[in-house]
C-alpha cells in the first residue's frame, strides 16, 4: 500500500483534512506571501497562551484554504491513495480505478472549512520551537507537497500499471521532510501527538 505524507513536525496537518473546495475567493496575497500568523515571530510555541493558539490555528487554516495550488496536491494525493486502494483489493478496469480516484478527490474537493479544528491545540510547554520557524516550515510544507503531488497522474490518466511501483523506489506519495521541518521538531519534541499531527503519518522520515 501507498503510505500517505510521513513526517512529524506540521500543524498544517491537522487542519487540511477540513479545507474548503478549490476555487474559493481571497485575497491574492495569501496565494503568494508566505504565512504568517500575526503573532510574535520571537515567541516560543510551548508559551503561547490559548488566545494566541486560537489565532494560529485560524490563520493557518485560512493560509491553506484560500492556495488553490496546495488544496489541489492535496486532492491529489487522496484520489491516487483510493485508486491505489482499488487497485488492490483485487483486479479492477482502468474505468473503476478512475472512479475511484475521481469519487475520492471530488469529495476531498467539496470538504467544508472548520475554523478552529479539535485537532489543532496548543503544544506542549517544553517546546521551543518560535512561531518564526513553525512559520517556515508551514510555507516550505506548502510549497513541497505543491511540487510532489502535482506530479502525481491526473484521475483520467490513471490504469493498472500506475500501481506498479517496485518495493525499492520511493512511493509517489511520499515527500521529503523541509529542512525547516526538521529544526521545528526538533525544537518541540511531542508535538504530533499534542496537535494531531500524528495522523496519516507512517514509518519514518
Amino acid at each position: 500500500m501507498f503510505r500517505s505524507i510521513r513526517f512529524v513536525g506540521l500543524l498544517i496537518l491537522a487542519v487540511t483534512a477540513s479545507l474548503p473546495a478549490c476555487g474559493t475567493d481571497a485575497p491574492s496575497a495569501f496565494q503568494t506571501a508566505p504565512f504568517t500568523s500575526g503573532l510574535t515571530k520571537t515567541e516560543s510555541l510551548g508559551d503561547l497562551n490559548d488566545a494566541d493558539v486560537a489565532t494560529l490555528c485560524s490563520s493557518l487554516g485560512m493560509y491553506i484554504a484560500h492556495d488553490a495550488d496546495f488544496t489541489e496536491a492535496r486532492c491529489r494525493v487522496v484520489g491516487f491513495e483510493a485508486a491505489a486502494t482499488a487497485s488492490f483489493a483485487g483486479h479492477p478496469t482502468d474505468d473503476v480505478l478512475r472512479s475511484a480516484c475521481s469519487d475520492a478527490e471530488d469529495a476531498c474537493a467539496r470538504a467544508k472549512a472548520d475554523p478552529a479544528p479539535s485537532s489543532c491545540s496548543k503544544p506542549n510547554s517544553a517546546c521551543t520551537a518560535t512561531v518564526a520557524e513553525l512559520e517556515a516550515c508551514v510555507a516550505d510544507f506548502v510549497e513541497a507537497a505543491k511540487t510532489t503531488f502535482l506530479k502525481l497522474p491526473p484521475c483520467a490518466l490513471l490504469d493498472g500499471s500506475s500501481f506498479d511501483i517496485d518495493e525499492s523506489e520511493t512511493p509517489p506519495t511520499e515527500m521529503k521532510q523541509p529542512a525547516s521541518c526538521q529544526t521545528l521538531e526538533a525544537k518541540c519534541p511531542g508535538a504530533t501527538t499534542s496537535t494531531g499531527l500524528d495522523s496519516g503519518n507512517e514509518g519514518g522520515s
